[in-house]
This record gives C-alpha cells, structure tokens and sequence, in this order.
C-alpha cells in the first residue's frame, strides 16, 4: 500500500517559492535591461532548473509496505527498512538529525535494528501504523514524549 506524506506548506515556501520567485524576479529584469541573452540566461536557467528539482523533490515524498519492506522515497532519494526488524513507533516532532524522508513537520518515528531510526510523515499516520503491526505483530505503538520525540 502507498501512503503520501503529509506536507508543511511553510517548509514549501522555503523549497520552492522563494527560488521560483527568484526566477521570475532574474526574469524580469533581464528583459528590463535587455540583458536576456549571454551569461544571464544561463543564471536564469539554473537557478529554473533548481526550482523544478526542488518542487520534484516536494511533491514526490511516499512510503510503500510491500513484501515485507517498509520503501521510502523523498524525490531521487530512497531506501527500505524491513518490518520484521521495527521495533517501536512513536508519534515525533521533526527531529534533528536521522533518516527523514518527509515533508511535515510531525510525524512518526519509527526505531528498528537494534537503536537505527526513521522518520516519516505519512498523511495518514493511522492506517500507516495499522499496515505495519499487520505485517509485525511485535511492533510496540509508544505514547509521544513530553519533549516531543
């Protein structure tokens, strides 16, 4: 089963409007000093070629639970844990440093293979940890920390 992650849309103002605004603002001032043509075009389509990576990278977040495996992908990123080996799920704050394949800010984190961690943010946080304990039926579901994660 496929799950999206759920997004923070101000982490998207960080990732793509600001250099999709960049882009038109170049823009438009290459065509105001008619200087569109040359070394400027080529700023103007790298900093379009970020943009487009970046809003790639936005909308192609997801988890899959498929044989036995627990596939993640964050745009060209991507990797697999597999479910016999989670030992605990516990609902997170983002945390700071780890595997953090999402886009939200809260999500889950998930604790396999003796101490290694992972944190996702699938949009539907229930039905994520329902397919899990359904293919592992010694994962632990623990209550979130008061310091959030």
């Amino acid at each position: 089963m496929k799950f999206w992650s759920k997004r923070n849309y101000s982490m998207a103002a960080l990732l793509w409007i600001m250099p999709l605004l960049g882009s038109i603002g170049l823009f438009i001032l290459l065509i105001i000093t008619d200087q569109l043509f040359g070394k400027n075009l080529i700023g103007l389509l790298v900093i379009s070629g970020l943009t487009v990576i970046l809003i790639y990278l936005w909308r192609n977040t997801y988890y899959r639970i498929k044989d036995g495996q627990l596939m993640y992908r964050s745009g060209v990123f991507s990797g697999s844990v597999p479910i016999n080996q989670i030992e605990s799920i516990q609902r997170s704050d983002y945390p700071t440093t780890g595997n953090r394949p999402a886009k939200g800010s809260k999500g889950l984190l998930i604790r396999y293979q003796g101490g290694r961690s992972i944190f996702v943010s699938p949009a539907d946080e229930v039905g994520f940890m329902q397919e899990l304990q359904e293919n592992n039926s010694r994962l632990r579901i623990l209550p979130k920390s008061p310091q959030g994660g």
